[in-house]
């Protein structure tokens, strides 16, 4: 089956923002009450050769006592104090109100980012993402998020941790990696309500710890969760069965198969097919099939094993598919198989980085 590109959820490094100063405007000049005294009033012989050109006498305009010194009419007016803007944000459906330090500043985000709040002097940095959780409890949700990162960088996790943030229950972990030369510590958040996700994800530049940013967080009031639409499914009657489509999936064209349905976000899916046994009995079928399997040339290592299982009232074997090849080396397959007379049904799932066990695929069905 051909492997659907798997959302990646890459770390997001921010920089630092400049802070932009104000100039203090100048001190306004107070007008001097010292004037200068006026030359001495003796009158002065002057030779006759010689005539001089200053006035032997001080000239009688200019007074001779300083001025009394008037009131200036410009007053200095003080500037107001501008309060730093403070960010926040608050979710119903979660239950927590984030709110940023002073001095922090909210920059422009695209969905499902939904809040992203910097530390222009040092890059410490939070955003929160809301969107499905593709129907994923909150572990397995986990697991696939990390996945999702050490595709990006060689990330270092801690082992999760439960903390409550508002009014959720989260499961917490940290992640370490150097990114692009920068020993990076980020404390990721994670909480599933209904089938809605939320990641928090908290960068430290400075050597802050989980703490520094749990205490931005405070209870909000939620909102009921209305119930979704219930998920599509597709049923087989010449086998018996009924697949339960996962809210998040979508029907997808997959050629060679009559319906296939895909999570886009995860690169999980799955198809159906049903064509002609051309006589073969089951077993014979599944050797031609596992052959043809080992032509495409991905590198299939293929478990021999094959297991009964029911998928709804038909009995079919299960068998095990593992791609190592061309840089792809976390995608499995699940082959399911059975021949009813002239009739062969193909049923493969494909699930990348662990996203979907075969327990969890064989749960979908029902007669």
């Amino acid at each position: 089956m051909k492997r659907i590109a798997t959302l990646i959820l890459a770390a997001l490094l921010v920089f630092a923002l400049c802070a932009c100063g104000k100039a203090t405007p100048a001190a306004t000049e107070t007008p001097s009450s010292e004037v200068t005294t006026p030359a001495a009033t003796e009158p002065t012989t002057a030779p006759t050769a010689e005539p001089t050109t200053e006035p032997t006498t001080a000239p009688t305009t200019e007074p001779t006592t300083a001025p009394t010194t008037e009131p200036t009419t410009e007053a200095t007016t003080a500037e107001p104090v501008v309060e730093p803007a403070i960010f926040s944000y608050s979710d119903p459906i979660f239950g927590f109100t984030l709110t940023a330090p002073s001095g922090w500043v909210e920059t422009e985000s695209t969905e499902p980012v939904v809040f992203f709040v910097i530390d222009p002097e040092t890059s410490t940095n939070i955003n929160v993402t809301v969107g499905s959780s593709y129907g994923y409890d909150a572990e397995t949700y986990v697991v696939l998020f990390q996945n999702s990162l050490s595709s990006t960088f060689d990330y270092t996790f801690e082992p999760t941790t439960p903390v409550t943030l508002g009014n959720s229950e989260f499961l917490r972990f940290k992640a370490t990696a150097n990114v692009y030369g920068v020993e990076t510590t980020q404390y990721i958040y994670i909480a599933i309500e209904g089938q809605n996700a939320c990641v928090i994800a908290a960068t430290a530049r400075n050597g802050e710890e989980a703490d520094a940013f749990e205490a931005m967080i405070t209870p909000y009031d939620k909102e009921p969760i209305t119930p979704g639409e219930p998920s599509d499914s597709y049923t087989n009657i010449d086998f018996g069965f009924t697949f339960n489509v996962p809210l998040g999936w979508t029907e997808i064209e997959y050629p060679g198969s009559d319906i296939a349905f895909a999570n886009i976000a995860t690169g999980s899916g799955i198809m159906f097919t049903v064509s002609s046994s051309e006589g073969l009995d089951e077993n014979t079928y599944i050797d031609l099939f596992l052959s043809e399997l080992r032509k495409i040339g991905l590198g299939y290592e293929i478990d021999e094993t094959r297991t009964p299982v029911m998928i709804g009232a038909s009995r079919f074997q299960r068998v095990t598919a593992h791609v190592s090849s061309n840089g792809v080396d976390n995608m499995d397959q699940y082959i399911y198989i059975a021949v009813i007379g002239e009739k062969a049904c193909v049923i493969s799932a494909t699930t990348v980085s662990g996203a979907m066990t075969s327990d969890q695929i064989e749960a979908r069905f029902s007669e």
